[in-house]
């Protein structure tokens, strides 16, 4: 069978599944005949193109809905499942990208992985730079956004300043689907070159080791991890201390 779209703007086929159909609204069995794909590159459904998209919005593939996705993790807009044994080097979906663009883009959202990420190359993350140099008499507090941005830059003037991280609740706020063990890194880098940043907890965060001391000069790497997303708490973890040197 072979469709041909006769005019710019006109569809060539259009399914209209039952309201509440158990069933496929379009089913193509590869298992009663046994299909193996016995040849490289070939699909049992394959889009195939040779000439580039004329508009930035246009793709070979588009799913798209407007209603609410079921909850309990039980819903997806496009979903791919692969039961059979596990091989090694076998993927249930391969993505690949010759041109100088990523081959995966979340544009919106989160990405979450349910067993980890095995991520064979490099890695880039981007990081949003807060830098304070408030001559705050009392303590100055991180909000969510300068920790999960992932580095702080700190000077205390004229004195010794301690800075409070924001509270349990505020951060478990603030990462999407957060759930227990949800974990971020994130630094500090005490940029005075006379006094120190004494870095304490917020409201149910616990700094593993107690308050940490900055020395001139000095920056920590932190991880942060939810240990009760339901009741909100937090443990910070000291990851090393280490003398940057300014010029």
């Amino acid at each position: 069978m072979k469709l041909v779209c006769g005019a710019v703007g006109s569809t060539v086929l259009t399914v209209l599944p039952h309201t509440s159909a158990t069933a496929a609204a379009v089913l193509i069995d590869g298992a009663s005949n046994n299909w193996i794909g016995n040849a490289d590159d070939v699909g049992m459904i394959q889009v195939t193109a040779d000439t580039a998209n004329a508009h930035v919005g246009g793709t070979l593939l588009h799913a798209q809905t407007s209603a609410q996705i079921k909850a309990a993790s039980e819903g997806a807009v496009a979903r791919f499942l692969a039961s059979g044994t596990a091989t090694t080097d076998a993927y249930a979906v391969e993505i690949a990208q010759s041109a100088t663009g990523g081959a995966l883009n979340v544009s919106s959202g989160y990405a979450t992985f349910a067993e980890g990420a095995h991520i064979a190359g490099g890695y880039f993350t981007d990081f949003t730079t807060v830098t304070d140099s408030t001559d705050n008499t009392g303590s100055f507090v991180y909000t969510p956004a300068m920790m999960l941005g992932g580095f702080i830059t700190r000077d205390g003037i004229d004195a010794d300043r301690t800075d409070d991280t924001a509270t349990a609740t505020a951060i478990v706020a603030a990462i999407p689907g957060c759930v227990n063990g949800s974990s971020f890194r994130f630094h500090v880098f005490n940029e005075d070159t006379t006094h120190n940043i004494i870095i304490s907890n917020g409201v149910d965060v616990t700094i593993d080791g107690g308050d940490i001391t900055l020395d001139t000069d000095e920056m920590v790497e932190l991880l942060a991890v939810v240990t009760d997303a339901a009741t909100e708490a937090v443990t910070i973890y000291n990851l090393g201390i280490r003398v940057i040197a300014q010029t």
